[in-house]
């Protein structure tokens, strides 16, 4: 089995696309056997996805906006990590499950954020590995100051 995972993510790094332009409206991230840094500084954000396996992936959407729609990220990690750090004035909901692995979730309470904050819907699958999705303080984006 570890070698049939291991030939499939061989196969998926060459084959996988990746959309990794921060002032894009959305990113697809791929990390097989390595790690990705992103901080996105679009104020439109919308639908991503990431895949990890066998490495790690650091997202930090602190400089990131969205529009009035919730924002979507899809998430896959596999044997590897996952961390992302999302602003304190944003409403997160954290689907998906974890199998031999886990999601560590600290986000602000959704009582204290109030409804009209951008809202980010994290759809997760992690299967022997973790992710991390912790809030801090917003920073402001380059693009804007």
């Amino acid at each position: 089995m570890v070698v049939t995972t291991v030939v499939a993510a061989v196969i998926a790094k060459f084959t996988m696309s990746e959309q990794d332009d921060p002032t894009a409206p959305r990113f697809a991230l791929v990390s097989i056997f390595d790690g990705t840094d992103f901080r996105p500084t679009t104020q439109t954000l919308t639908a991503s996805k990431a895949v990890t396996m066998f490495g790690g992936t650091r997202i930090d959407l602190r400089r990131a906006g969205s529009g009035p729609a919730p924002i979507y990220l899809d998430l896959v990690t596999v044997m590897g990590g996952t961390d992302i750090t999302v602003p304190d004035n944003w409403l997160v909901d954290v689907e998906g499950m974890a199998l031999m692995g886990g999601h560590d979730v600290h986000v602000a309470d959704p009582e204290t954020v109030g409804a009209e904050a951008p809202h980010l819907v994290i759809r997760a699958r992690t299967l022997m590995g973790g992710l991390r999705i912790q809030a801090r303080p917003v920073l402001v984006s380059a693009s804007t100051g």
